[in-house]
């Protein structure tokens, strides 16, 4: 028989809307990734649009999760780390993975956007993922979230050259890390993802879509965690995750659906599927 070994996904699950791990599960199906889901923080809703959600936090679930993994003697692939929104469940997920010592970890430093952290986090939140991204091999922050980890003022229009020079010092403080991307950096008419892979960088444009889409990192960083479990450059994934997650954000917009609820996916699962059949 083949042998299984999933890669853990650990973010939070939200009973209403298609974002974090809602959106996420659909697209490693498509991409026919083996997963652990290990859904971190139960919420009734995700936390913008909806008022205060509640919530149900996992520490020691988590911690007994691990504990029968190991029991079991179960693999793991590598892991996918997204929305904590808790400092004592970064801490337990860190503690947990450390001893895994896993090949690859691609960690989504979720925490903030247009300049500011998600409603409810702490401002102490960027400095207790710390121990969390040194375990980072792959981090993909957006804009925001890249100044707040490394520090500094920064342009609201950045030039390549700026994200560059931010993308070294935070190499320089997460020495680990090899492959970084960083989403949503804005350019004019246009937004940059722009990628360094082991000091070689390059960029993929796509035209700027008015509007913000819940849940839209969350599929990017799925795309892009896929197609790197399967092999693929971290190039060829940038650009695949770029793809799908342009073709959700367009079914998005176009469905008329409120955007709180996250986001539309068939069109993109579609595209996954595809990519995956062509490899």
């Amino acid at each position: 028989m083949v042998p299984v070994t999933p890669l853990i996904v650990a973010q939070d699950l939200s009973a209403v809307g298609r974002l974090s791990m809602t959106a996420a599960l659909p697209v490693y199906a498509a991409a026919q990734v083996p997963v652990a889901a290990l859904p971190t923080t139960l919420l009734s809703t995700q936390t913008e649009g909806f008022g205060q959600p509640v919530k149900v936090d996992s520490q020691q679930w988590l911690r007994d999760c691990f504990a029968h993994w190991r029991r079991a003697k179960l693999s793991f692939s590598g892991a996918v780390v997204g929305y904590l929104g808790d400092e004592r469940t970064i801490s337990a997920l860190s503690a947990q993975l450390e001893m895994l010592a896993l090949p690859q970890v691609v960690i989504d430093p979720v925490m903030a956007d247009g300049g500011g952290l998600y409603p409810g986090l702490p401002m102490t939140y960027p400095e207790a993922l710390v121990p969390l991204l040194n375990q980072a091999t792959v981090m993909t922050p957006n804009w925001t979230e890249l100044q707040f980890l490394t520090g500094g003022s920064a342009s609201a229009h950045p030039t390549i050259a700026e994200v560059i020079a931010r993308i070294d010092r935070l190499r320089t403080r997460f020495s680990n890390v090899n492959q970084v991307v960083i989403t949503g950096v804005p350019n004019q008419n246009r937004v940059l993802t722009v990628f360094d892979d082991h000091h070689r960088w390059d960029v993929a444009a796509t035209d700027r879509i008015a509007g913000h889409y819940y849940g839209a990192g969350d599929v990017f960083t799925a795309v892009l965690a896929s197609a790197l479990w399967h092999g693929n450059t971290l190039a060829e994934a940038v650009f695949t995750a770029v793809d799908a997650t342009t073709t959700s954000i367009l079914a998005t917009r176009d469905s008329g659906i409120e955007p709180r609820f996250g986001m539309q996916l068939g069109a993109a699962l579609t595209q996954v599927q595809q990519k995956n059949q062509t490899q």
